[in-house]
């Protein structure tokens, strides 16, 4: 197999590069450049490096570059826009007799490139496109290096109203297998953490491949594939719905106790597609939970949404997607001795909750019962004792359940 010439070119374009670090891959929320230039519609280059974590090897550096070749203009709320990447991807130091088990004959895998399109109303679709990764055997310009291309397609779709819409990689996800002289895969252990030390499961089970994780390096690269400009188009058919809302959620460092939760949605269904766009208000909540084993606290925590909840209702299953900034009101130990709170004592980050159905979910009828988990980071602005409030609600797995009840009129 013969490396196609835009690799080879890739490849020594990456060669020449001198950034800090070493090994390359992928955030599953990277970070935003500094300052973006406007992106204009049409094709786009993007060229990103990235430290990725394998099994056995370690860090390793990648280059990774897409042209897309995107339509400067379409139709708003229409067919969308489909783009092709061009994609070429290089991981250094894992080829030849680079490994510590001897020669690699040949690499070989998938990737999947997570996708984030938003447009002037601030609506944001996400897809995954997904590659073949070609056995690289037959390479011989980059012997140290597994070198792969493809030019898989985006589909974007676009908001009915018109407008820039940009189209923003979020996550590079990869799963490789190597394979010997002989042609025999080379089994290596799966990893139990990924870039950023988070516990991970092997995605496929398969012991012949196994998962690599990759993260921006440096982190604020421009990541921005390709923009297109919508031109308005029919407006779509939509249902508004009205529920109230009632659940609770359990914070896993707290080892006993739940907070009620209570608030309201309003949504707007697009009857053609199912996407739903709705207005999530969380009433501000408390609870008497048991800290670090045998400490009784009572909290006071509150919910500020941030942009939209978004989601998809398909045939009875709704599932949403919501970004929230969690703030610590109060914090008493034994009901009354104050420990932190106040209006600037917040999570660090916003924290994403995804819930699903837990079973049929009828929109005007009986609602339904959504579930899902959730993780809160690291608190600030809680005063001296921030230090000790922090672990006992930062984290993840934290778990929630909300019913949604139809408001009727």
């Amino acid at each position: 197999m013969k490396l196609r010439p835009s690799a080879i070119a890739f490849a020594a374009t990456a060669a020449a590069l001198t950034l800090p670090g070493v090994a390359a891959g992928a955030d599953p929320t990277p970070a935003p450049a500094a300052t973006l230039a406007p992106l204009n519609p049409g094709n786009h280059l993007a060229d990103l490096t990235w430290q990725c974590k394998l099994p056995v090897l370690g860090l390793r550096r990648a280059y990774m570059r897409w042209l897309t070749e995107m339509p400067k203009s379409v139709v708003g709320g229409a067919s969308g826009a489909t783009a092709t990447m061009l994609t070429d991807i290089s991981i250094e130091g894992i080829g030849g007799d680079t490994v510590p088990w001897g020669a690699v004959a040949s690499w070989e895998g998938n990737a999947a490139f997570d996708v984030a399109t938003t447009g002037p109303t601030g609506t944001t679709r996400r897809t995954r496109v997904t590659m073949a990764l070609p056995s690289t055997k037959g390479y011989s310009d980059r012997p140290t290096s597994a070198v792969f291309s493809g030019k898989p397609l985006l589909k974007v779709e676009t908001d009915w109203q018109g407008g820039l819409h940009v189209a923003d990689l979020e996550r590079v996800s990869l799963n490789l297998m190597v394979r010997d002289a002989n042609g025999t895969p080379v089994q290596l252990p799966p990893l139990t953490t990924d870039i950023n030390d988070a516990p991970v499961t092997d995605s496929d089970g398969d012991p012949n491949t196994f998962d690599v994780y990759c993260k921006l390096d440096p982190a604020n690269q421009d990541h921005r594939l390709a923009a297109t400009d919508a031109t308005p188009g029919t407006p779509p058919a939509t249902a508004k719905f009205g529920y109230t809302l009632q659940g609770s959620t359990t914070l896993n460092t707290l080892t006993k106790g739940s907070m009620p939760l209570t608030g309201s949605v309003d949504a707007t269904l697009v009857v053609a597609t199912g996407d739903v766009s709705a207005d999530l208000k969380l009433n501000d909540t408390q609870g008497r939970l048991t800290a670090l084993g045998f400490l009784p606290v009572t909290a006071t925590v509150g919910f500020v949404t941030s942009g939209p909840t978004t989601g998809k209702l398909v045939d009875d299953q709704l599932t949403t997607t919501s970004k929230v900034r969690i703030k610590v009101k109060s914090v008493k130990a034994f009901g009354a001795i104050p420990l932190a709170g106040g209006n600037d004592c917040q999570s660090k980050q916003l924290s994403t909750i995804n819930l699903k159905s837990t079973d049929s979910f009828d929109p005007t009828g009986t609602g339904g019962i959504l579930g899902g988990t959730y993780a809160i980071s690291d608190l600030n602005g809680c005063g001296p004792l921030e230090g000790l409030v922090s672990p006992l609600t930062a984290g993840a797995g934290n778990t929630i359940s909300v019913k949604l009840t139809p408001v009727t009129n």
